[in-house]
């Protein structure tokens, strides 16, 4: 036994008392690759875990990549303009935002990813200074807003005008709601943002994909 405690804690004998114990206790050479043989058994067993894991990971990445709604390609956003009035008091705020777009192809509806919000009106300026109001559907599974239009958008660019307001939410997500303490401890409220990797969405309606 003090050979075999030897071997798994040298801390606890010297060179010289695991030499001896080796020449007492030959049937240690035994238990040594009997232990080898097991600690290859474990990490082939670990391995195989590990790849089974690894392909469950990436089939439920697949599936849940198949399963998120993508935006249209044929609508693009080429500048943003946005005002943002936060209410540090009701932790909330309302924020209005001119998009300017290139439709591609004629459509009767433009859809962007919005969470979280509640979208008060939108408007769609036409090249000819002519505004179309929007009805405005809210797709919380999928985090995107619909706007539909009562005729068809020739492809040619527009302007998009929407007003919103919202929370300022605690989950460091989008635009939320933080704090410091000054010397004397009192607490003062601050706005800040995490738009990584896909919460502009949270903040205001918007093209938040990477190939917008």
């Amino acid at each position: 036994m003090r050979a075999k405690f030897a071997l798994f804690d040298r801390t606890l004998a010297s060179g010289l008392a695991l030499s001896a114990c080796f020449s007492l206790l030959p049937p240690l050479s035994f238990a040594s690759a009997d232990l080898a043989l097991a600690s290859k058994e474990a990490k082939v067993e670990l391995s195989k875990k590990k790849n089974l894991a690894k392909g469950k990971i990436t089939e439920a990445q697949t599936q849940a990549q198949k399963d998120v709604k993508r935006l249209p390609a044929t609508i693009k956003p080429s500048a943003y303009e946005l005002t943002i009035e936060p209410d540090l008091e009701k932790f909330s705020y309302s924020g209005q935002e001119s998009i300017s777009i290139v439709i591609e192809a004629e459509t009767k509806e433009i859809e962007l990813n919005a969470l979280e919000m509640n979208v008060e009106s939108a408007e769609l300026e036409k090249p000819d200074g002519q505004k179309l109001a929007a009805k405005i559907e809210m797709d919380p599974a999928n985090e995107v807003l619909k706007l539909s239009f009562p005729e068809n958008l020739p492809a040619a660019a527009y302007k998009l005008h929407l007003k919103f307001n919202s929370i300022l939410n605690d989950q460091l997500r989008g635009f939320y709601r933080s704090y410091f303490k000054d010397n004397s401890g009192a607490k003062h409220w601050l706005c800040s943002t995490q738009m990584e990797p896909a919460d502009a969405r949270r903040m205001f309606p918007c093209f938040d994909e990477p190939e917008f």
